[in-house]
């Protein structure tokens, strides 16, 4: 249905008709308002799915390395029960988020996924009916692209002494993974850290408010997420394995100074002082232009866009990041059948270079 050209930060829809909601307001409805109406099932989760490989490219020195210096992937695991890709891990974090963006009911749908009996929601006290981890865990094993995106989560869920932990870790996992010299071996080492630490175990025991502990598990994955971060990061830090694989994990912009980025006509001109420079005080700001619209950046979320300079990159299904994300470090372009619409940091310039690219590859 599209896809991702990293060459030029583009997703190309050419075989789809532009939403009204795009055509009038801008690809930034798309990360304000990803279940709008417009996009017709299953073309939004395709548009998020293919803005989150951009997302990986911009964080990832390890994928910029691939596209702007091409040579052999030395990606070779040392660890054979972890026997997947970087493509595997990158496919596996973009479905991660398509699930829970579109929500996984929506996906069984769409993709016409066998349920197998399994209870896709639940109706919780006082609460909206939301979905089971077991339909979650449905959607990323099953489904068209599952050869791809399902091994590194499958690996995962046999591996974590706990059935929750990827469904919280997995995103911090493959971040960190891509932000190495070796993603497998990488991904292997952050589960293990995840694994063997106390305070991790311990948090995932107390399903109970404890007055003793301020950040008790809910069970709602939206706020467990934040709740379990600050220990996670911690964790990856303390491992000194994944350290040594993972030199950039907290600068990964480091190589914009490289001259294979400076004289890339693209990925030169990608505005990367929203992530680099005081990442958080530019997500916290620009979350003030959501206040009209009742969106407010939630104190947690407020928290760990502090204590992680790539918090929004990691946790992209959350609207407040994705919309940080959508703003000021998007798709250069979405090309549909009849027009291209471009984001906003791209110049008129810039927006001519690509214009030509596309024209030669017509």
């Amino acid at each position: 249905m599209g896809f991702y050209d990293p060459q030029y930060a583009i997703i190309d829809l050419s075989e789809e008709d532009i939403p009204a909601v795009l055509k009038k307001n801008g690809l930034i409805e798309l990360y304000n308002n990803s279940n709008h109406p417009d996009f017709s099932g299953r073309l939004a989760r395709v548009l998020v799915h293919e803005s989150i490989h951009h997302w990986q490219f911009t964080s990832s020195p390890y994928l910029r390395q691939k596209l702007l210096e091409p040579k052999q992937d030395s990606n070779q695991s040392s660890n054979k029960s972890a026997r997947f890709s970087s493509h595997a891990i990158t496919e596996c974090f973009a479905r991660f988020w398509d699930v829970m963006i579109r929500s996984p009911d929506t996906i069984i749908q769409e993709e016409e996924i066998d349920t197998e009996g399994v209870q896709i929601s639940v109706l919780r006290p006082g609460m909206l009916r939301t979905c089971t981890q077991a339909a979650f865990e449905l959607c990323m094993l099953k489904g068209p692209g599952c050869r791809s995106h399902g091994p590194p989560y499958e690996w995962m869920k046999h591996e974590c002494s706990d059935s929750y932990m990827p469904d919280l870790l997995l995103p911090l996992a493959a971040h960190i993974a891509l932000c190495s010299t070796n993603p497998s071996d990488a991904f292997y080492e952050a589960v293990r850290a995840f694994n063997n630490n106390q305070s991790i175990r311990l948090w995932l025991e107390k399903c109970d408010p404890n007055p003793k502990n301020q950040w008790p598990r809910t069970n709602f994955i939206n706020v467990d997420w934040l709740r379990v971060f600050p220990l996670a990061v911690k964790a990856l830090k303390d491992n000194k394995k994944l350290m040594k694989l993972c030199p950039r994990s907290l600068d990964p912009f480091a190589d914009f100074s490289k001259e294979s980025v400076k004289s890339h006509p693209i990925w030169s001109k990608v505005p990367f002082g929203f992530s680099k420079q005081n990442c958080y005080e530019s997500v916290i700001n620009a979350l003030d232009t959501r206040a009209p619209a009742g969106l407010e950046l939630h104190w947690a979320e407020q928290l760990i866009a502090k204590s992680h300079p790539n918090a929004a990159f990691i946790f992209p299904g959350i609207v407040n990041f994705r919309y940080c994300l959508g703003k000021f470090a998007g798709p250069a372009a979405v090309r549909f059948r009849d027009q291209i619409v471009f984001s906003d940091w791209v110049d008129s310039e810039l927006q001519d270079v690509i214009l030509k690219s596309v024209l030669e590859t017509t």
